[in-house]
């Protein structure tokens, strides 16, 4: 049986400059965001979402 992938489900890139690289990706696939690190998140939310590294995760 011969496996065929019709697409990718995640990607995860490793970013020195989380800034620009948002930016940039934000302009270039225009998704709308689907997570992200809010900016007043207190201490249990910053835990939940440490996954993050504090980047953003698209739709």
């Amino acid at each position: 049986m011969t496996i065929k992938p019709r697409g990718y489900a995640h990607v995860r890139l490793t970013v020195t400059d989380i800034d620009r690289s948002r930016a940039f990706y934000d302009k270039v696939l225009g998704l709308p965001v689907a997570v992200q690190l809010p900016p007043d998140a207190d201490e249990k939310t910053r835990q939940d979402l440490s996954f993050l590294y504090g980047g953003v995760l698209y739709q």
